[in-house]
């Protein structure tokens, strides 16, 4: 033993081994190469085991090599290192077995090892670097493996390229969500080191939501959910502690490391909100238990976190600084709005108070009554003007908080009722219920009268202008405490995101229905302030819009006097009704409109209906006018009336003047129609947008009656002169076109006479086409060839498109195969005025397809015959008992897949074939389709890949009906194809036997992929999958042919 002699743990240990009872034998016997190589090894600092035995690979090792394999040692020494690494053989097993097969070195800087060494399988990363020992005769016996750990600094490396990537897809998110989501990317890839993730933010009220839930398996993520219920962990967590989490209070289906073993133990982490501030968050990562929970592993999970929660602070600071500028800009946007509003508000009873006062003053002295109408207008919209200052010095003192307040004791259930019956009449008129139900109340209640009415009206007016049908009910109840007034309605209902917002300043709900536009944006917040005013609150609800809304206004009693004062309408309430009533459409009348003649037509569309009147009375002794009250209305009654020009205001409800516009441009019937915009909207920027958006004219209110007319006039001038222009033009460029096309065009109109012929028509027939102009079908083709067409002529004068084919006698001699079509045209009133007729001459296309078909048939006839022969040669060829049965199948098969592709093709004249019939074909033979599953695009195939793909499907459907999916009950096959950059199609089998990839390549799949791929000049791959088979053909998207 003196080869074991020395100081060390291992010598001694070596020194107490009986040899001889191992494979190696006593030392004595040991060659002379063997005792250097060991004594080289004993005598090294450097982590060394030597293995010996081509077969036993009996280990022996150095003191250094020991500290690498923990409790491992010292049982390993002489023992077999398959035993002694059992866990890690699958890997350094054929790496060893190289060396002493070769005889060549080998050298790996960071090989990942399975090593159970501290009670659980460790993930190691060695250097490993392999030798070949040889005997005393030179043949090589064993292997010396020089090694070191480098475990910490793989792991290292690794971790830290988590944490570059976390911070890389961090770095430009702007929003929580977008950390979220590259965390959630990261943590994807860094499941050796994280194999689970749950991540939980704090909301705005404080309370914890998860956010993010990460796992390799959809189990797994609804492990955690459930374990975010369950514990105290997150509540500890979110108060700042880290929290490690242990079995057995994991699930015990969270798996993670490189080897799938059940997680153990799982950190919480809270996410730093800065100096002071409470945690933002809480991550909780899996532990991988293939790793110990040391300090490097500590030290990265807290990294990982602190990053996370910086970028999450700064996603924070950028969505705060964008809700500020957010708010900021909608506020700018809400006083824009307002102060257009209003300007809007102003202009319009300011046209209508100067205009009727220009034409009373203009006019000859007479009768006061002559001027009633036009002055009652002047008069109502002077008394609008005042309720809007009114209203705007309300809302000027709201903003300064000086609202005058005079409380007095007041009988509100009576004022209430009152204030309310002042609206009887507008909904009568508009066909809506009004239901009162104000009791006496058990005491007065202290409330500003005149406050108190703008509150009623301002509520009643909102309710009026937004419901159309159904009614409105206003109830005054008394409580303990105080009244409560109701005021709900049947009409358009509030969107739920729009409640909260409802009684902001300058809040408007767009693309709502009204019975107006008209509104400053206030009037809410106004009755909000004033509800305030009086110690009381105001609510509104809805169940959405189409559902109504109620506004309830809660009020206390007050310190009240003794004595009451009973409401009556005001001179107020009447303005509100007054203006109400001219939402309504005007009231059935005479008609002022005369009978259309030849004086220009005008379609005017505005929602005021002073304005309306004020326009229709202007126009009317100059043109033939058309009133409509709104977009919608208006722009059924432009195809109707097909109008010479369209006045419309700008700013109306639901199809206001700019989308009118925009849908008259859109349709070709009405694209040419000239339009005069009127707007309260002043300034160079509304009135180059109104032009921009293909307005003929964009007039501002306040205007005179001799601008608009003069305006009218001039736009109806160079319509006409631009509509004069364009026929011209269209008749040169059509006959010149006509002329140039080797096609015969001729326009025929509704009695059947020529209007036009073409230079084509003119030499087909040998006849000037000036003698043609005029003179009717019936002349020229003769009561005979009239007959034959009558019905298709007499279904093109409805309107109706015709296509037929045809021969026609040709000036040259004979007749000529033509294909006709008759395609209607329509006059100025959109009603068929005649058609145009197309005769194109497809005599050679004819007798190509013709001789074409004989070609085929012929073709057709020559292959049935070959494969009969083919057939009956190899039936008797297999008529030999040595030839097996199934030999003959496969073969009778193939010949019969060809055979189908053939019909398939000659059916379509050897052009192409559609892919589904191509698979419906290959795979009829085959059985139960129940089982087959096609998504299959509409596209044809050349006869080439026909063919091709044909055989190759057939190949497979008889694999799976022998070995695959089709051969046990419950198997199944599913066929999809596309186009991308190449036509794919992919063939996959599951629910059969297991399959696995066959040794070697049978006859069937050398032809599906080597033969298809070459035919095709694409790509086949074959994937023997446990599941079971897939194939996937990919082919140039030349073999797809156009559809005809």
């Amino acid at each position: 033993m003196l080869l074991f002699e020395g100081p060390g743990e291992v010598r001694s240990i070596l020194r107490a081994i009986d040899w001889s009872a191992t494979p190696m034998g006593p030392v004595a016997s040991w060659p002379r190469s063997l005792s250097s190589t060991i004594k080289l090894l004993l005598g090294s600092r450097y982590p060394m085991v030597l293995l010996w035995g081509r077969e036993d690979l009996v280990q022996v090792d150095n003191d250094a090599y020991t500290k690498l394999i923990g409790t491992k040692h010292p049982q390993a020494l002489g023992r077999s290192i398959k035993l002694t690494q059992a866990e890690s053989w699958q890997t350094i097993g054929p790496m060893i077995e190289r060396v002493i097969e070769t005889g060549e070195p080998n050298w790996v800087p960071a090989q990942l090892l399975a090593v159970n060494r501290f009670g659980f399988v460790d993930e190691t990363y060695f250097s490993l670097s392999y030798s070949p020992v040889e005997d005393d005769e030179g043949a090589i016996q064993g292997m010396l493996c020089v090694c070191s750990e480098v475990t910490p600094q793989t792991l290292a490396q690794r971790r830290l390229q988590w944490q570059r990537d976390l911070g890389a897809r961090s770095a430009e998110a702007r929003h929580a969500d977008a950390v979220c989501d590259g965390l959630a990317a990261v943590l994807r890839m860094a499941q050796a080191d994280i194999p689970f993730a749950m991540l939980h933010l704090r909301e705005e009220e404080g309370a914890f939501a998860r956010k993010l839930t990460v796992a390799p398996t959809p189990e797994g993520e609804a492990s955690l959910a459930r374990l975010a219920e369950t514990g105290d962990w997150l509540a500890r967590a979110a108060s700042g502690e880290a929290v490690l989490i242990e079995q057995p209070d994991l699930p015990a289906d969270l798996h993670g490391g490189p080897w799938g073993e059940p997680v153990r133990a799982a950190l919480a982490q809270p996410l730093t909100g800065g100096a002071g501030a409470a945690p933002l968050g809480v991550l909780l990562c899996g532990i991988s238990p293939n790793c110990p929970l040391d300090e490097n592993y500590r030290s990265f999970l807290q990294l990982f976190a602190a990053q996370l929660a910086s970028a999450l602070r700064n996603a924070r600071a950028y969505e705060d600084e964008r809700r500020r500028a957010e708010a900021l800009a909608a506020l700018d946007r809400a006083k824009t709005t307002f102060f257009s509003n209003v300007s809007h508000e102003f202009r319009t009873p300011l046209t209508l108070i100067l205009g009727p006062l220009e034409d009373a003053l203009a006019a000859p002295p007479a009768d006061l009554a002559a001027h009633r109408e036009p002055l009652e207008v002047a008069r109502r919209n002077a008394l609008r003007m005042l309720r809007l200052v009114n209203t705007l010095l309300d809302f000027s003192r709201m903003e300064e908080a000086s609202i005058p307040l005079s409380p007095r004791p007041t009988d509100l259930a009576a004022l209430t009722a009152d204030l309310a019956s002042a609206f009887r009449t507008a909904t009568d008129r508009a066909g809506l219920a009004l239901a009162l139900d104000c009791p006496p109340l058990p005491r007065p209640v202290m409330v500003d009268p005149e406050i108190w009415e703008k509150i009623v009206l301002n509520l009643l007016s909102n309710s009026f202008k937004f419901t159309a049908e159904g009614g409105i009910a206003v109830s005054l109840h008394g409580l303990e405490e105080g009244v409560r007034l109701t005021i709900a309605d049947t009409g358009a209902g509030i969107p739920s995101e729009a409640l909260p917002r409802l009684f902001e300043r300058f809040f408007r709900i767009e693309g709502q229905w009204s019975r107006s536009h008209e509104g400053s944006g206030i009037g809410l917040a106004l009755v909000r302030e004033l509800v305030e005013l009086h110690g009381g609150r105001i609510e509104a609800e809805s169940d959405g819009p189409g559902r109504g809304s109620a506004f309830h206004v809660f009020l206390p009693y007050g310190e009240a006097a003794a004595g009451a004062v009973a409401g009556t309408a005001t001179p107020r309430s009447r303005a509100f009704v007054e203006e109400a009533l001219r939402w309504l459409p005007d009231e059935a009348e005479a008609p002022l409109t005369p009978p259309l003649g030849t004086r220009p037509r005008l379609l005017v569309i505005d929602d005021n209906a002073d304005m309306r009147l004020y326009l229709k009375r202007l126009l009317l002794p100059a043109y033939e006018v058309l009133i409509e009250a709104d977009g919608a209305a208006g722009l059924e009654a432009l195809r109707r009336f097909r109008p010479d020009l369209v006045l419309s205001d700008v700013m109306m409800p639901g199809v206001d003047g700019m989308s009118l516009l925009a849908s008259l441009r859109a349709d070709p019937a009405t694209a040419a129609t000239p339009v005069i915009l009127l707007s309260a909207r002043a300034g160079e920027d509304a009135r180059a947008g109104g032009l921009a958006a293909g307005a003929d004219d964009y007039l501002v209110k306040p205007f005179g009656s001799r601008e608009l007319l003069a305006r009218i006039e001039g736009v109806l001038r160079l319509s006409a002169a631009r509509a004069v222009s364009a026929r011209i033009e269209a008749q040169v460029e059509l006959r010149a076109i006509a002329d140039a096309l080797p096609v015969i065009i001729a326009q025929v109109g509704p009695d059947l006479r020529y209007r036009f012929v073409n230079a084509t028509y003119e030499s087909w027939f040998g006849t000037p086409r000036d003698t043609l102009i005029g003179r009717t079908m019936l002349e020229l083709i003769g009561e005979k060839a009239f007959e034959m067409v009558r019905h298709r002529l007499e279904a093109a004068l409805r309107g109706e498109a015709v296509t037929y084919k045809a021969s026609l006698p040709y000036r040259l001699g004979g007749h000529r195969d033509v294909q006709v079509e008759y395609v209607p045209r329509l006059g100025n009133d959109g009603q068929p005025d005649g058609f145009y007729a197309l005769v194109q001459d497809i005599t050679a296309q004819e007798q190509a397809a013709r001789h074409r078909e004989l070609l085929v048939n012929e073709l057709n006839h020559r292959v049935k015959n070959t494969l009969t022969v083919v057939q009956a040669i190899a039936g008797q060829s297999f008529r030999d008992p040595r030839v097996p049965p199934s030999a003959r199948e496969t073969f009778e098969g193939r010949v019969a897949a060809l055979a189908r592709t053939h019909d398939l093709l000659t059916s379509e004249n050897w052009d192409a074939a559609s892919l589904s019939d191509i698979v419906r074909g290959a795979l009829a033979p085959f059985g139960d389709w129940t089982r087959v599953q096609l998504d299959l695009p509409n596209l044809r195939l050349g006869a080439k890949a026909a063919e091709s793909l044909s055989l190759a499907l057939h190949e497979l459907a008889t694999n799976a009906c022998k070995y695959g999916a089709l051969s046990v009950p419950d198997g199944r096959l599913s066929l999809t194809a596309g186009i991308g950059e190449r036509f794919w199609l992919e063939w996959r089998e599951s629910g059969g036997p297991p399959v696995a990839e066959p040794q070697s390549r049978g006859f069937g799949s050398r032809l599906v992929e080597h033969g298809l791929a070459a035919e095709l000049g694409g790509e086949v791959k074959l994937l023997f999958l446990p599941a079971g088979l897939v194939c996937r053909i990919e082919a140039p998207l030349a073999h797809v042919v156009p559809s005809a």
